[in-house]
């Protein structure tokens, strides 16, 4: 076999590879969100109560007197936890821009260490893996960046009373040409910004936990596929409600 071939069926193997690995997360990932029935023990599984739980935030909000202190704590903690994944998103990012530049040296240290090449082919396609890995970290950067816009627009909301909030939902919001004024009820804008913020939040946790199998995709197709494995495996035992 040429080396033009081989080359050309390790891209097929790494193409499939990956294509079955991201099916499989991003299934589950679709699954478990959209699953809004209870198990054997009449429980939900850990997504669908956290939208509850979101949800029951913001009616003990509206019901009981003297939680806007309380609420604000609540909101500075959710927006130190975003910033801090937000960091951490960045270092992991400059790590890879680093492993980028020195990925010669990476596949000769391999080599020379462990006897054999684990980590797959050539540095030019660690390089792309890399890149696609760097990507990751981006769009995890960017969700965790959108939790805090809302979570910052929800800290205006909360500071309204009650119902001066509950008052915006009858808001005028459009005059027609013949100059008759047009009212509709709009929905409270506190639990739509707060379950935003919670699934971008959501969202930005799962690309990086993926990020994992990605960091395995560097020692081979098989790693990349027994890595993804254990993770959905891992990722539907956490995703089970407690009891």
């Amino acid at each position: 076999m040429s080396l033009l071939a081989q080359l050309a069926e390790s891209a097929w193997l790494e193409f499939i590879s990956l294509t079955v690995s991201l099916t499989a997360v991003i299934g589950y990932w679709y699954w478990i969100n959209h699953r809004t029935g209870t198990n054997k023990r009449g429980q939900l599984s850990t997504p669908a109560q956290n939208r509850l739980i979101r949800q029951w935030w913001v009616q003990t909000l509206d019901n009981q007197t003297g939680a806007e202190i309380l609420a604000v704590q609540t909101l500075r903690n959710a927006i130190m936890v975003s910033t801090a994944l937000a960091s951490a998103t960045m270092l992991i990012l400059l790590g890879v821009f680093t492993l980028i530049a020195q990925r010669q040296e990476l596949v000769a240290i391999s080599n020379t260490l462990l006897g054999v090449p684990l980590i797959s082919l050539d540095p030019q396609t660690v390089g792309l893996k890399l890149l696609l890995l760097a990507a990751l970290q981006i769009s995890a950067f960017f969700c965790f960046l959108t939790a805090i816009r809302y979570y910052g627009h929800i800290s205006f909301l909360v500071a309204m009373p009650t119902a001066l909030r509950h008052a915006m939902q009858a808001s005028q919001i459009a005059t027609p040409p013949n100059g008759a004024i047009s009212h509709e009820t709009q929905p409270d804008p506190l639990p739509n910004y707060l379950q935003r913020a919670g699934s971008a939040y959501a969202i930005g946790i799962r690309i990086m936990i993926y990020s994992i199998p990605l960091f395995s995709w560097l020692l081979g197709n098989l790693a990349l596929l027994v890595a993804t494995a254990l993770t959905v495996s891992i990722m539907y035992w956490t995703d089970r409600a407690p009891h």
